[in-house]
C-alpha cells in the first residue's frame, strides 16, 4: 500500500508543510538509495553470469547500451552490487554507508574488500595504512580520498621495488662471496701447487748438482794410488752410490717408464 501511494504522491507538489516535505524527502532518498543498490546488484548478476544473453544480446554492452548506460559505468555499479550490496542486507548501518555515495563506495569495494564486514559493523576500517570510521568517510572527499589511497599504492609500489632491490643486492652479494671463496680456494691450491713445484724443483737441482760433484770426484781418483786405509771408505761410497741409484730407479719407477713411453 505504501508503494501505491508513494507512486499516487509521485508529481505531487501540493504539500502541505515543511515538516511532511522533509519527511518525505527523507522516504524518497531512502528509496532510492536502496533501489539504486539493488539496481547495482541486478547489474552484477546480469554481467556475471551473462544474463542479456538470455534476452537476445550478444554482449553486455549492447544490453546496457539501450539502457542508455556505458560498459564503464556497468562495471563500475556492478562492483558495488558484487561486494556491497549482498552485505548491506543484515547491516544496522545500512543507510550510512549507502549514504557514502557512489563514488566512495566504488573505492571501498576495490581497495578494502577484506574489511567490508568491519564497515557493516559500524567499526573502522583499513585502507592502505590509514583508517577510517563511517564518519571519517563521510567527511573525506571522493577525490581526496582516491588521491589519498593513489600516493600510498606508489608508495607500497615503490617500497616492494626497493625490497626486491634489496634481495637482489643480497642474492649477488651472495655470488659475489660464493665467488670469492671459490677464488681464494683456487689461489690456495695453485700457490701450494706453486711451493710444491718450487721445493721439487729445488731439490732436483740440487741433487743433481751433489752426483755431478760425486762423479767428477770419483772419477778424478787414482785408483793405484788410493792407501789402503781410504780403499774401504771408496768402495763404501761407490757401493752406496750405485744402490742408491737402483733405489731411486724404483721409487720414481713410475716416472721413469712414462718418460721411457714418450720416448717411443
Amino acid at each position: 500500500m505504501e508503494a501505491t501511494t508513494d507512486i499516487a504522491n509521485v508529481g505531487n507538489t501540493e504539500l502541505t508543510s515543511a515538516e511532511e516535505r522533509h519527511r518525505r524527502a527523507i522516504i524518497l532518498d531512502a528509496k532510492l538509495e536502496d533501489a539504486l543498490l539493488e539496481s547495482f546488484a541486478c547489474m552484477a548478476e546480469i554481467v556475471d553470469l551473462k544474463l542479456y544473453q538470455e534476452l537476445g544480446y550478444a554482449t553486455a554492452k549492447e544490453y546496457f547500451e539501450k539502457k542508455s548506460l556505458t560498459v564503464a559505468q556497468v562495471y563500475r555499479f556492478a562492483t558495488i552490487g558484487r561486494e556491497i550490496a549482498p552485505q548491506l542486507q543484515d547491516s544496522k548501518f545500512k543507510k550510512e554507508v549507502a549514504q557514502l555515495g557512489v563514488g566512495k563506495l566504488e573505492i571501498l569495494a576495490r581497495k578494502a574488500e577484506g574489511s567490508l564486514p568491519a564497515l557493516m559493523q559500524g567499526n573502522t576500517i583499513t585502507l592502505g595504512d590509514e583508517e577510517y570510521s563511517l564518519d571519517d568517510l563521510n567527511d573525506v572527499s571522493v577525490r581526496n580520498l582516491d588521491e589519498r589511497l593513489k600516493k600510498l599504492s606508489k608508495k607500497v609500489e615503490e617500497n616492494e621495488l626497493l625490497n626486491e632491490q634489496k634481495k637482489t643486492l643480497e642474492l649477488e652479494k651472495k655470488h659475489q662471496q660464493k665467488r670469492i671463496k671459490e677464488l681464494e680456494e683456487q689461489n690456495d691450491k695453485y700457490r701450494q701447487q706453486s711451493e710444491s713445484y718450487d721445493e721439487i724443483e729445488r731439490d732436483v737441482k740440487e741433487a743433481s748438482k751433489l752426483f755431478e760433484r760425486v762423479r767428477i770426484l770419483v772419477n778424478r781418483i787414482e785408483t793405484e794410488q788410493v792407501p789402503k786405509d781410504l780403499a774401504l771408505i771408496l768402495k763404501t761410497l761407490i757401493y752406496t752410490v750405485q744402490e742408491g741409484g737402483e733405489a731411486m730407479a724404483e721409487r720414481h719407477a713410475e716416472l721413469l717408464m712414462s718418460m721411457d713411453m714418450e720416448e717411443l
